[in-house]
């Protein structure tokens, strides 16, 4: 069985001193829902977790971990740099829902040059506030060269090339192919407007959403109804 990883005895979710954090995508409201759906559908053929409302479907941009003072930092540096939102709304496509080799079932949308330069200047602004404290220490020797180097650079594996944008559903302890066959990955595909952070818990669930304080998304425009003057004849 899959079990929380340790770090000095420690799993990090109970540091008091870190706490590790996710700068994600916050989908739309219909895909938050499909994700939902999926996810306890799965979850019934003995996936590990749920998504619900206390673990927030996402994807992940930058995760790492961080003295739990920087947090503060962290929040005002990301409201000031992008106010919650990604000015130009990116398209992520999904293209295929597969199982991992460490049992994570995810939906896997293309990359492109426009998303990784976004991950790029978020670990721009928020790796120097690490502090150079470790990261990932539970499981960096599963990880490829490449992605210990980065790693110890920034604090992520999964950077640039390494980069794979994707949406966690749930996680099996064995090979469960056969429980992907009803998933529709076009239902998944969304262009991605909004930005927060969140706080990690086990198997990487987003636990708590912290920042932004309010929805980032634009209300729907509200229809003015148009009001209909009946013409006048004129004889």
């Amino acid at each position: 069985m899959y079990r929380a990883h340790r770090v000095r005895g420690t799993p990090f979710f109970m540091n008091s001193k870190i706490i590790r954090l996710n700068v994600a995508v916050i989908p739309p409201e219909r895909v938050r829902q499909e994700a939902k759906k999926v996810s306890f559908a799965l979850a019934q053929k003995r996936g590990l977790f749920v998504l619900d409302d206390k673990h927030h479907p996402h994807v992940t941009l930058y995760m790492s971990d961080f003295p739990k003072e920087a947090l503060p930092r962290v929040l005002s540096v990301l409201a000031r740099a992008f106010h919650w939102r990604v000015n130009d709304p990116i398209l992520l496509q999904a293209f295929s829902c597969v199982q991992k080799k460490d049992g994570y079932a995810e939906v896997h949308f293309r990359g492109s040059a426009r998303l990784k330069k976004l991950q790029k200047k978020i670990i721009a602004l928020l790796n120097p506030l690490r502090g150079g404290i470790p990261a990932h220490q539970e499981a960096v020797a599963l990880f490829s060269k490449t992605g210990q180097r980065n790693v110890r650079q920034y604090g992520y594996p999964a950077i640039g090339k390494d980069f794979c944008p994707h949406l966690s559903l749930t996680r099996f302890n064995e090979r469960r192919p056969q429980a992907f066959l009803p998933i529709l990955v076009r239902d998944f595909s969304f262009l991605a407007e909004a930005i927060g952070v969140y706080l990690v818990g086990e198997h990487g669930t987003c636990k708590k959403l912290l920042g932004p304080p309010r929805s980032p998304f634009r209300p729907p425009e509200k229809k003015v109804p148009v009001k209909i003057v009946p013409q006048r004849k004129f004889c």
